[in-house]
């Protein structure tokens, strides 16, 4: 804007569906609320951005009343904007953006002004594609390192059965730290049942050792709906409580086990045994 001697200018990208306005400068607010309202948007070729995209070249306007295509007139008065100059933002010939600059006054902008605008959409378009290979670096190297993390895990656990054939302990030791560390969670913890009660042979996390202690003392006890190990292993499925101080959650957490109810009272109709007695 500085350099072209404009007004105000402005950043859009392309989405390939939907034209963004992601920067500006020199816009007043009540412009800017003009603006906001036209976007986002398909590109067509009442918006001068929108014209640069959609034709995949420069849109040089002396004045902008002068262009009976152009919609955002009020916008145009608002903001004090008489000439404009868009420029498409091309990768591979391909439009994902423009820059515009607007004067002033009418008449056109310099050849010099013209390239100067021409060089900003091309660096533009190296900064936003170096950005996206970045990401896209980030996200492979993180899906590696998960993978690796879950291989590793994986061998872990595999290592410590074959040393353990007489004592699972260390294999549920193993099997907690690793899903803590995994998950990122804060602690985790193997139940196991005998069909009539729920015991915590393992627990691991953040907790101090003697809450951990604290938490393996309330086990065994009996197997019913009051913990969540309890509701997945009657309703046989898996029980995801994002967030158990949120009022939905305790909706979920009944419905489950209103389903899991149902499903008990049909698998153990034909046959009542001390489960079904229970749960009645």
């Amino acid at each position: 804007m500085r350099l072209s001697g404009g007004l105000f200018g402005g950043v859009y990208q392309f989405d390939g569906e939907f034209i963004h306005p992601v920067g500006r400068y020199g816009i007043g607010p009540e412009a800017v609320a003009i603006h906001e309202r036209s976007f986002p948007m398909r590109p067509d070729r009442s918006v001068f951005a929108s014209r640069a995209i959609l034709e995949r070249s420069i849109v040089h306007i002396p004045d902008v009343f002068g262009d009976h295509e152009y919609s955002l007139t009020a916008f145009a008065r608002t903001s004090g904007q008489r000439a404009v100059l868009s420029v498409p933002m091309l990768r591979d010939g391909n439009p994902i953006g423009a820059i515009s600059v607007a004067k002033g006054e009418t008449g056109p902008f310099s050849p010099r002004q013209i390239e100067l605008l021409k060089t900003f959409a091309d660096q533009a378009v190296i900064a936003i594609e170096n950005v996206r290979l970045f990401t896209e670096l980030q996200t492979r190297n993180r899906e590696l390192t998960a993978a690796l993390d879950t291989q590793t895990a994986t061998s872990d656990i595999l290592r410590v059965i074959s040393r353990s054939q007489t004592d699972v302990q260390p294999v549920f030791d193993t099997i907690v730290q690793s899903a803590a560390r995994l998950c990122h969670a804060a602690n985790a913890g193997v139940f196991l049942t005998d069909g009539q009660t729920l015991d915590l042979p393992a627990n691991y996390g953040s907790s101090s050792p003697e809450a951990l202690a604290t938490a393996r003392a309330q086990y065994p006890r009996p197997l019913d709906l009051e913990t969540t190990a309890g509701v997945a292993i009657l309703t046989r499925s898996v029980i995801h409580v994002p967030d158990i101080e949120e009022p939905s959650a305790a909706e979920v957490y009944t419905q489950r086990v209103d389903r899991g109810r149902w499903r008990l009272y049909k698998e153990t109709s034909r046959q009542p045994d001390e489960l079904l007695r229970r749960m009645e």
